[in-house]
């Protein structure tokens, strides 16, 4: 009896903490923003429901990117001022380094061994094109891609759609106005140029642009034009890196206030109070089954 007993702790506290990992995964970062308000908070992808951490009004703060990046912080391009800032899990800000892009990055992710790569959509290429950006680790210098990500002026980016997949294939989401259609780029990361994975299935006003985000291993994106509290809703997709097709959770974001749209998301897994319960019960079973063999020998 006392060997069934021990072993089923022993079971208990393993799917405790696989569970704790998992969902905590599924909980991520993100900002919204509605006129000149920007906020931060935690986005739980498998529920919809976001939680303000910090309201960035007072600092003039708009951030238009967001990554995660070194020392467990995550990484910001501002709108108003063109800084990158980083900011804690508590939602406090500092700026980074000393490079300044005017308008921001719009896409903004992160490579231990290169740095930050960014979307420059304001960088002036002759033909309107938009351009991968490479970031040192210091913030201190950027450099832009000899290519555009596209062959033509008909791309249009929205904020927070660039995302380093499992597979370190760098993607991005590129509505074409030419179709009417929001596609996947796999972006070549030393030349910058873009290739078409597929079409997402999306582009009628309301959902033509995704924020990208790897959490626990799949891309997920969320709807960054449709506002909180209208008809349609703030949809949470995920997306297919070989086809690029958008397939529909079924959850729509809430705890945000009407009028609010989705900017940015970043998976800096987030331990929520229910994960830290499993943990807890977790680390007891695990010491229960432990003092369990000690009195056993």
């Amino acid at each position: 009896m006392k060997s069934i007993r021990t072993t089923l702790l022993f079971a208990a506290a393993m799917l405790g903490a696989t569970y704790a990992s998992a969902r905590a995964d599924l909980v991520v970062y993100a900002t919204a923003s509605s006129s000149s308000t920007s906020i931060f908070g935690t986005l739980d992808l498998t529920s919809g429901q976001f939680h303000e951490i910090a309201d960035f009004s007072s600092q003039n703060i708009h951030v238009q990117s967001l990554s995660v990046g070194p020392g467990s912080l995550l990484y910001a391009s501002d709108q108003n001022s063109g800084n990158l800032y980083t900011i804690s899990t508590s939602g406090q800000t500092n700026q980074y380094g000393t490079v300044n892009v005017p308008g921001a990055l719009w896409g903004l992710t992160y490579d231990p061994g290169v740095g930050f790569y960014g979307i420059n959509p304001h960088h002036g290429v002759a033909n309107g094109n938009i351009l991968l950006e490479t970031i040192n680790n210091g913030g201190t210098t950027i450099t832009p891609a000899s290519n555009p990500v596209g062959t033509t002026a008909n791309l249009n980016y929205a904020s927070g759609g660039l995302v380093l997949g499992s597979n370190n294939n760098l993607y991005g989401n590129f509505y074409m106005y030419s179709t009417g259609k929001l596609d996947l780029y796999q972006i070549n990361p030393t030349t910058g140029m873009g290739t078409v994975v597929g079409t997402s299935g999306l582009g009628t006003a309301g959902n033509d642009n995704l924020a990208l985000v790897n959490a626990g291993g799949t891309i997920y994106g969320v709807d960054t034009l449709s506002q909180a509290g209208s008809s349609d809703g703030i949809h949470i997709y995920t997306v297919d890196t070989t086809s690029g097709t958008a397939t529909d959770t079924g959850v729509t974001v809430t705890g945000l206030q009407n009028g609010y749209t989705i900017d940015t998301v970043a998976g800096l897994a987030v331990p929520e109070p229910g994960s830290w319960i499993l943990g807890l019960i977790g680390m007891s079973a695990g010491l229960t089954y432990a003092g369990c063999r000690r009195r056993a020998s």
